[in-house]
């Protein structure tokens, strides 16, 4: 296994994911409008369905194609600095990313739960068209 020149942005970013969460949460706290811990299994698996369809919209539709130029680029691109190389892996993996808009997505529910579940409900919704439409399109070939 060779070593990457942005291992260090890779620790930093986990670094920093830990830091804001604990203060998030210790911060935060009070101006929650829900528990945390009352989530019914089902809003687990909209919002569950609401992240994976967002991921997905953010790094492979065409829509967002002019967002995510702003942050990538060749990835072998001479003088790109290990932080760009970073953002290049991470706009190239969904799980890495993924991570990014579940606690993007945590947040948005516990200070704006109505407004949150409503956009994930949608998004779970063209996420499970999406899966139909995957599961089809091989039962046709």
């Amino acid at each position: 296994m060779t070593k990457t020149s942005y291992t260090g942005w890779s620790a930093t970013a986990l670094i920093f994911y830990i830091i804001l969460n604990a203060l998030g949460l210790y911060y935060a706290n009070p101006y929650f409008h829900i528990n945390a811990t009352n989530i019914s299994w089902i809003t687990l698996f909209i919002l569950g369905l609401g992240v994976y369809r967002l991921t997905d919209i953010i790094l492979y539709e065409k829509v967002t194609e002019p967002v995510r130029n702003i942050f990538i680029h060749e990835e072998h691109a001479k003088g790109q600095s290990s932080f760009q190389k970073f953002i290049n892996q991470l706009f190239s993996c969904n799980s890495c990313f993924g991570v990014w808009i579940a606690t993007l997505t945590v947040y948005a529910y516990l200070f704006f739960p109505i407004a949150t579940f409503i956009i994930m409900l949608i998004m779970a919704l063209t996420g499970l068209e999406r899966l139909f439409s995957k599961v089809v399109n091989k039962l046709e070939k």
